[in-house]
């Protein structure tokens, strides 16, 4: 890969603020010319270190009110199947493969109530027969998305 730089560095961050920033003002920000500043961008999407942009929401505000982190140990034989069925599976904001203990997969999930993540468990013990979960309920996020911000 390619090595970026500092000023890279700074129009990650700009992006990380707001990925919708306008080059006029990323340009501004971090004191190089419209024109460089798209160049730089474009180079580190083609090297994939920017990867998307997306929108962050507040779940709440569309009747998701639960967040939580869910653990999951998944017998070998079904890691495969559910490796694909929740990276796909929309209540499933990020997923994980873990080491270092008795857990292999870490999951953050959305539900709109406590009947809603009973019931993905519930649907979870029946399509990946020998797994075990433990549920751990977002109570207060104190910081989001924020590395190079």
């Amino acid at each position: 890969m390619k090595k970026i730089d500092k000023k890279d560095i700074e129009i990650i961050s700009c992006l990380r603020k707001n990925s919708r920033e306008k080059l006029k003002k990323i340009a501004k920000d971090v004191s190089l010319p419209i024109s460089t500043v798209y160049d730089r961008i474009q180079k580190m999407e083609a090297l994939g270190v920017i990867k998307k942009y997306s929108c962050m929401i507040d779940p709440k505000k569309i009747d998701y009110s639960i967040k939580a982190k869910i653990f999951f140990k998944m017998p070998n034989e079904v890691k495969k199947e559910f490796e694909l069925s929740e990276t796909k599976n929309p209540v499933i904001n990020s997923l994980s493969k873990i080491t270092g203990g008795d857990w292999d997969y870490i999951a953050e999930g959305f539900f709109q109530d406590i009947d809603h993540l009973y019931n993905y468990v519930e649907d979870a013990n029946r399509k990946f027969k020998g797994s075990t979960q433990q549920i751990h309920y977002i109570v207060n996020e104190l910081k989001r998305e924020g590395f190079l911000t």
